[in-house]
């Protein structure tokens, strides 16, 4: 009887033993299974974080997405938040990206810091000069709603009180002087590769202007295709101009009097090959300017109205004030077809 009471005691001992090393083996077993379980969600949704990142890259580089900004997307089964705002005053040219991903009962989060995903070009600046530019007189660059930019793709020299920047200051090399900077002043910024139009490009389907004389005129155009109205050799410009188009000039440009839009909707690009002068009497102009050499303004003073000045150089020989259009930042496209350098084709 003991010996029974004893081979009882030995058996409810092994099977006590055994329960929990089937118990523990369980916990493992299960424990191995969410840690996976784990490791797969969070793999997963970094890769839905990567093309979250794409996303914002490419509205961006498109100009349909504004700063700061949230975006909600679910990606691949996955919901996604993610909080931008502009970094640049930390690392030119990026975005501070906050990303959250729910997925499985699971929340990952994540920042980051990534390229704004558009490529620089001229054009996105109120004033901007592919070589040395010296300011003399005072300079001012607004927009409503935007900020005017400038860019100077080698030195800038300041010697004018009055310049005032109401937006950012990048500059490839040094600068010389101050100005008043609303945004950041950057030095040793990528230098924008420089942009020749090719005019075989522009002359192809052409209203050609035989007399070297453009005057007030209401562009022809449909939603995708802007009229352009070409003079082979040198042309002088003025007046009034309505709907969308482009006046390209095979070589200089002489605005001799003021340029003015018909109306809010109207947008003009006016291409040099090579200089354009803008005589003393000029006091406003409306429309994107495009140097392929000098921009000379004669006069004391002279308002964009609403555009840009692209130049090789510039030779101001008094005050200027430019308020930029951000149709082109808003819609790359509006840049290809205004057939601006840089943009078209």
């Amino acid at each position: 009887m003991r010996q029974r009471g004893s081979t009882l005691l030995i058996v409810l001992v092994l099977v006590g033993a055994t329960t929990t090393v089937v118990i523990a083996a369980a916990d493992l077993v299960i424990s191995s299974m969410t840690s996976q379980w784990r490791r797969y969600h969070a793999v997963h949704a970094r890769y839905v974080a990567d093309a979250m990142v794409e996303y914002i890259q490419s509205r961006r580089a498109k100009g349909t997405l504004s700063l700061p900004t949230t975006l909600n997307r679910t990606i691949d089964g996955s919901d996604v938040t993610a909080n931008i705002q502009d970094n640049s005053i930390n690392l030119k040219r990026s975005l501070l990206v906050e990303i959250t991903v729910e997925e499985g009962g699971l929340t990952f989060k994540e920042s980051r810091v990534v390229g704004d995903g558009f490529e620089p070009k001229h054009f996105y600046y109120a004033l901007a000069s592919h070589q040395t530019l010296d300011l003399s007189n005072s300079l001012a660059t607004t927009s409503p709603g935007h900020r005017g930019h400038v860019y100077v793709g080698n030195d800038l020299k300041i010697t004018s009180l009055g310049v005032t920047i109401d937006g950012d200051l990048e500059v490839f090399r040094n600068l010389t002087g101050s100005a008043s900077v609303a945004g950041v002043t950057w030095l040793g910024v990528p230098q924008i590769s420089w942009p020749t139009p090719d005019p075989a490009l522009y002359a192809a389907g052409a209203v050609f202007v035989g007399s070297g004389s453009v005057g007030s005129h209401t562009f022809s155009n449909t939603a995708l295709v802007y009229e352009t109205l070409y003079a082979p050799g040198d042309a002088d410009i003025q007046g009034t101009f309505g709907g969308r188009g482009v006046v390209f000039v095979g070589k200089n440009i002489r605005i001799t009097g003021d340029i003015y839009y018909k109306d809010d909707n109207a947008l003009i690009a006016i291409i040099a090959r090579n200089d354009i002068t803008v005589e003393s009497n000029v006091k406003h102009i409306d429309g994107f300017l495009y140097a392929g050499g000098k921009f000379t303004q004669k006069g004391a003073n002279l308002t964009v109205g609403r555009g840009a000045i692209v130049a090789k150089s510039f030779d101001l020989k008094g005050n200027l004030v430019v308020n930029y259009d951000h149709a082109v930042w808003d819609d790359p496209d509006v840049g290809w077809r205004l057939k601006l350098p840089g943009f078209f084709p």
